[in-house]
């Protein structure tokens, strides 16, 4: 068989595909008639990276697949790090244990993702913050971690000793650097228009 088309990715930690109706499971083992190889790198110039084959043998038993132009491509030793090998006509425990696999990665990517947004939205000192009462921009230049934690001055001035004033976190929006800008410029041609 040369490249496969319809080939369908079950979940994203690539462990279980589905082809013409049927589950097909990676395994950590040499290719043989039957299965379906991924290919992830530029491993020849006539197979297509991130593409997929499904395995034929000759009658020496040697596996391999064929390209576009239905040339066969053997496999070695060389270039066998850059594929994939998918095995069909496992039995359904392999296919739960691939699939809790697959779940297992899904949940650890999504307890990353939500540590990622939860630093990401939290103000910590020199961070440039919306107060929500009155839509100026502030930086945070005190957290004492108390129920009013947070010690802003206006974002434009440079004399940090001066007190504007103390916020909880949800009077407070996080801002970055590029949405303070925006904002401080946005408010000084306000002003100014105010005065034309």
């Amino acid at each position: 068989m040369a490249e496969l088309s319809g080939v369908v990715r079950v979940g994203s930690a690539g462990t279980v595909i589905c082809y013409e109706g049927k589950d097909y499971v990676k395994v950590d083992e040499w290719a043989r008639r039957g299965d379906i190889v991924l290919v992830r790198g530029n491993i020849s110039d006539y197979l297509r990276a991130d593409e997929f084959y499904g395995v034929n043998a000759d009658e020496d038993g040697d596996e391999y697949v064929l390209d576009a132009d239905e040339d066969v491509f053997y496999f070695s030793e060389r270039n066998y790090d850059g594929l994939t090998v998918f095995r069909g006509g496992v039995s359904t425990e392999t296919l739960l244990a691939a699939q809790r696999e697959e779940l297992a990665k899904i949940i650890a990517t999504i307890a990353e993702l939500e540590a990622k947004l939860a630093d990401e939205k939290t103000l910590k000192v020199g961070d440039y913050a919306r107060r929500l009462i009155t839509g100026q921009v502030v930086r945070v230049v005190v957290d004492d971690r108390s129920e009013l934690p947070y010690k802003t001055v206006p974002a434009l001035d440079s004399d940090e000793s001066g007190f504007y004033g103390w916020n909880t976190r949800s009077q407070l929006v996080k801002l970055t650097p590029a949405e303070a800008k925006a904002a401080i410029l946005a408010q000084v041609e306000a002003q100014f228009k105010e005065v034309a």
